[in-house]
């Protein structure tokens, strides 16, 4: 008949502590939830092959493993399995034998290992069932945590531990419990009434913590069974501990997962202990107090000084900076537990995934960076509730969908920085961003015209909306932006012209349009614009002669106006320019000479005045400027049009 090895093993449910290794994992061969876990391959086939598929079984393991597997896996057992462990490491060694002795050697291993498991267990308590019948099944349905029924009042024996967790795959088949092979959840433990505590607050899902290979139960193995801190279930601090643990094991990549031993007395090893993973993890998941780990600073102590953050303590974290840190895995929404957080920096990264709506629980939250990462997927909605926040980066991410209206919730908000993603839609009403000074929404997907409600962010100094796809003209009640420094509108397909009114902007320093579908001509206002001194409106369609007003930007020092339909002459006012370093008309339909007063402009380094109509001799006083700053002189002097002996490349 079959060997039922759940029989073989069950004395030893009341009494074993931990057998499997639940930070282990990896390809190992010689894992113990491969090499013990012998009933995830024996149940599915029970009852069809009997022994001597389960010996056939054996002898695959052997070969694949190569020599010395039963002695490795035996090793792994505990020492309360004492001689049992080396008669089933002989057994296991014996299946490269005759096939013929297979058979009497399983039924002699398990009586061998009945009459030591007999002999080891003489005054240990063993729960077994009324009708003294096994419990194990071949498979079974995921089980609830205990509910204090007794398993005399249910007829049954009772199981104490739930199953390792639900299929990652159809290949890997349903989780067979196997005895008490993971911790018991009875709330009577330390490591129960820790899980017991977690799903209480809300922190993590119970589904999470059942899963021994997720980042949720090794974070709780860790703090109720070998956190050396041993902090009290009733500590204030201790969620915020489980907190970080999870994010510690969200994000620690490296060939070689971190183990149950490799995370003892972590802090007497070396950093490399653990191998790749995060470039500092000083004094994380050791017996310190948390607000002495790496990134972490907490509130000040009272009697201390407001700059006492960092100390052997467990009080509120309030700033978590593992910037450039190497994280490489997903944002948990167990970031929440860290309630008194006020700066959260995560930025140039390796994060990937979703951002967790669980994000917008960090009410007291001020600071949020998490730019220069692999992230995708939508902006939580949630992010609306944190009320506090005044700084927002994420861009170079791959954020996608549109801009949640919500963020208009964020009335104390200065910078929203989500540049270099994939955002799609049109823009939101974002006008109770009433603090915005610095809106960076460029180099990405956004759709349709620029909404009139921008001009409600009366705080705005920089507006950033480059390379999208917006289209229709710019609204004029950007005009009523009068502490606005820098406007980036390029590369997208905006039409119109430019606002007569734009002189009212006084502050404006750079305007950037180039790149879109810009007509009509430039208006006389733009020389009203004192502080003006970048000047970007190239490759568009402007048409009509360059104002002369330009003459009044003192503080001019580029203008790129090439790749356009502006035609007159050059106006000689532009010797008024004396910063002036590039000067770019090339690619117009200009006409007449070059105005000799140009030679005044003594900071000029680059002029390119080609494909345009212009004739005559390029003055003497121009040419005289390569003895200054002038490096770059491009004209039509090769078709002959144009006599220029100082050009540094002829057109």
């Amino acid at each position: 008949s079959s060997i039922d090895f759940t029989q073989v093993f069950k004395p030893f449910e009341g009494i074993r502590t931990s057998i499997v290794n639940p930070f282990g994992g990896g390809t190992s061969k010689t894992s113990m939830m491969d090499s013990v876990n012998l009933e995830r391959n024996i149940a599915p086939r029970r009852g069809s092959g009997g022994d001597d598929d389960f010996a056939d079984m054996i002898d695959a393991r052997a070969a694949d493993a190569g020599p010395g597997w039963a002695d490795a896996t035996a090793e792994r057992m505990l020492d309360g399995w004492g001689t049992a462990s080396y008669v089933i490491g002989d057994c296991c060694q014996a299946t490269g034998r005759a096939a013929g002795k297979r058979r009497n050697t399983l039924l002699l291993v398990a009586a061998a290992a009945l009459i030591v498991i007999i002999a080891t267990s003489v005054g240990t308590s063993v729960q077994r069932s009324d009708n003294g019948t096994s419990a194990s099944s071949s498979v079974e349905a995921p089980r609830a945590p205990p509910t204090g029924t007794s398993s005399a009042a249910s007829g049954t024996a009772a199981s104490a531990v739930p199953e390792v967790g639900t299929p990652t795959s159809e290949q890997d088949g349903p989780r067979i419990s196997f005895g008490n092979i993971v911790d018991t959840f009875d709330d009577s433990t330390r490591f129960g009434s820790m899980r017991r505590r977690i799903l209480e607050s809300g922190l993590s899902r119970d589904t999470d913590l059942q899963d021994v290979y997720s980042p949720q139960y090794k974070a709780l193995k860790w703090i109720a069974d070998m956190d050396g801190a041993s902090l009290s279930l009733k500590d204030h601090g201790i969620l915020q501990r489980y907190s970080l643990a999870v994010l510690f094991f969200s994000t620690f990549s490296s060939n070689e997962l971190p183990t149950l031993d490799s995370l003892k007395d972590l802090e007497d090893k070396p950093v490399t202990a653990l191998g790749e993973g995060w470039k500092d993890r000083t004094n994380w998941l050791t017996s310190k107090g948390h607000c002495s780990w790496a990134g972490v600073q907490c509130h000040h102590r009272d009697g201390t000084s407001l700059t006492n953050t960092v100390y052997d303590g467990n009080e509120g974290v309030t700033v978590l900076n593992l910037t450039a840190n190497n994280l490489d895995g997903t944002l948990p929404g167990e970031i929440k537990g860290l309630g008194d957080l006020r700066i959260l920096d995560l930025g140039d990264n390796l994060i990937q995934g979703t951002l967790p709506a669980a994000l917008g629980h960090l009410e007291a939250l001020q600071m949020l960076y998490l730019d220069g990462n692999g992230i995708d997927g939508t902006l939580p909605r949630s992010m609306g509730e944190l009320v506090h926040v005044t700084h927002i980066y994420m861009s170079n991410n791959y954020l996608e969908g549109q801009i949640p209206v919500e963020l208009s919730n964020l009335s104390n908000l200065h910078t929203l920085a989500l540049y270099q993603n994939s955002l799609t839609g049109t823009l939101p009403d974002l006008s109770g961003l009433s603090a915005l000074e610095y809106l960076y929404l460029d180099s990405n997907y956004i759709t349709g015209e620029m909404p009139e409600s921008l001009a409600d962010l009366t705080a705005l100094t920089d507006l950033r909306l480059g390379d999208n796809e917006l289209t229709g003209a710019v609204p004029a009640r950007l005009c009523e932006l009068d502490s606005l420094v820098t406007l980036y509108l390029e590369e997208n397909f905006i039409g119109g012209s430019i606002m007569d009114c734009v002189g009212n902007m006084k502050s404006l320093a750079e305007l950037q349009l180039y790149g879109n579908r810009v007509g009509g001509s430039i208006p006389d206002a733009i020389g009203d614009l004192p502080s003006l001194e970048i000047l970007y409106i190239d490759d568009n369609e402007l048409e009509g002669p360059l104002p002369s007003s330009l003459g009044k930007l003192e503080n001019l020092i580029s203008v790129y106006a090439q790749n356009n339909l502006l035609s007159g002459q050059i106006p000689q006012e532009l010797s008024a320019l004396t910063n002036l370093q590039r000067l770019y008309l090339h690619e117009n339909r200009l006409q007449g000479q070059v105005p000799a007063q140009l030679g005044a402009l003594k900071s000029l380094q680059k002029v390119r005045l080609h494909g345009n109509d212009l004739s005559g001799q390029v003055p003497m006083d121009i040419c005289m400027l390569k003895d200054h700053s002038l490096v770059d002189l491009q004209g039509d002097c090769a078709a002959g049009k144009l006599e220029c002996d100082c050009c540094t490349q002829c057109h």
